[in-house]
């Protein structure tokens, strides 16, 4: 393994074994050595605060949560923007598991490719939307109304959260 890496503009551009050869690359691309061994921790995204990338092979489990919270959402009639949100988190749950269960039939896998990471961006989007929204005053009055169907959406949302790595 090298011991050096290249640096430029906070990227790797490079490696090299021997400290004066990589000193010399980065001198002319204009850029910095740092040793492969000490590396410094990156700092969280913004958006994204779960730790863990889901496999493709957990969309059956996201549709299902999804259908559960859309569900919840409908049955409290918790006003329009909620409803179309909770209608395109199914939506885009459904279209993804579809694909997996096409690539799932296609070819044999040994182990399931992780989420890209515009899909994992946008399934964090609406966890943290859910989330929000299911810790409003008025929204916990109206689950009251109907227990069963609010407590399998807020397991559902927990389930996700627990799949993304959340820290409770």
């Amino acid at each position: 393994m090298p011991k050096w890496m290249i640096i430029k503009n906070g990227r790797v551009v490079g490696y090299a074994d021997d400290y004066r050869e990589a000193l010399e690359s980065a001198e002319a691309i204009g850029g910095t050595v740092e040793s492969t061994y000490i590396t410094k921790p990156r700092p969280p995204s913004k958006r994204a605060r779960a730790r863990r990338i889901p496999t493709s092979a957990e969309w059956p489990h996201i549709y299902g949560d999804a259908r559960r919270i859309r569900d919840a959402v409908f049955a409290a009639d918790l006003g329009h923007e909620a409803k179309e949100k909770a209608y395109e988190f199914e939506r885009f749950a459904r279209k993804h598991y579809a694909k997996w269960e096409k690539i799932k039939r296609s070819i044999k896998m040994v182990e399931y490719p992780k989420l890209p990471d515009d899909v994992f961006k946008e399934l964090v989007e609406y966890v943290d939307y859910f989330d929000r929204l299911f810790s409003l005053k008025d929204v916990k009055a109206k689950m009251a109304e109907d227990e069963v169907t609010w407590k399998s959406a807020r397991l559902s949302l927990e389930e996700l959260k627990r799949m993304l790595g959340y820290s409770s």
